[in-house]
């Protein structure tokens, strides 16, 4: 340990980049600005499956095709749903379009995500990965088979959500 408190650990993880304090926190967060504000969420549990392929996508350059964008909608306000089925209503990122202009390819990427039996299939961070929501294990693991078979050029990988209580007031 370094002795550092959790708020002065995550403003330092917030230098290395924006979205780093995130997976110090861990949890379910809402995060505002550029990924470094932060409210505990709750969330039900659900089953993941990320997919990259090789290419990368420059940060800055995703930000400021947002930039010249116009502004996403509101945040609807909808509450955590309870179980993973609702979560394609209540997910989303808003670089999606501007990581999509940047890279077309995305676009099939995410096709295939979602092809592969994602719901929803979603940008990580701002690219070039994609994530596809399972409501379960075994739904999780069938996808990533789906997606290693169809797309033998990808980085595949699982990982679990346990879920997150609704934060104290």
């Amino acid at each position: 340990g370094l002795g550092l408190t959790p708020d002065r650990l995550e403003r330092a993880a917030a230098a290395v980049g924006s979205d780093v304090p995130f997976f110090i926190r861990g949890g379910a967060q809402w995060a505002t600005g550029r990924g470094e504000v932060l409210e505990p969420a709750a969330a039900p549990p659900f089953e993941c499956v990320i997919a990259a392929s090789c290419a990368g996508l420059s940060t800055p350059a995703v930000y400021a095709a947002f930039d010249s964008l116009p502004a996403p909608p509101p945040d609807d306000g909808l509450p955590a749903p309870p179980d993973a089925a609702g979560l394609p209503r209540w997910c989303r990122n808003d670089l999606w379009p501007a990581a999509r202009s940047l890279d077309p390819a995305l676009e099939a990427l995410h096709a295939d995500v979602e092809a592969a039996g994602a719901a929803p299939a979603l940008l990580c961070g701002s690219g070039s990965a994609i994530c596809g929501i399972a409501p379960d294990s075994p739904a999780a693991d069938a996808l990533a088979r789906r997606l290693v078979t169809a797309r033998p050029d990808l980085l595949v990988l699982r990982a679990g959500f346990p879920g997150a209580a609704p934060p104290a007031d």
